[in-house]
């Protein structure tokens, strides 16, 4: 998936949450052992680490006053 964005409006009625399960649910039978996601500083950083990403990278002033945070899940738990 390239983008996941919730209306505001609808933001709070677990969507985004039932939205990455499935994704990643997806990924994993598909083989995937990791996900990873970047977002920019103004979006949901906090909404994926809440589901339990790693921030692992973080460019400051990027593109030139803007904060872009890289993430990674590991879908197999062990």
């Amino acid at each position: 998936m390239e983008y996941l964005a919730i209306a505001e409006n609808h933001r709070g009625n677990r969507i985004g949450e039932k939205l990455l399960h499935d994704l990643e649910q997806q990924a994993i039978s598909r083989g995937a052992k990791f996900s990873f996601i970047y977002t920019f500083g103004f979006q949901a950083k906090d909404f994926y680490k809440k589901y339990g990403y790693q921030e692992v990278l973080t460019l400051k002033e990027y593109p030139l006053t803007g904060t872009e945070h890289y993430l990674i899940k590991n879908l197999i738990m062990e």
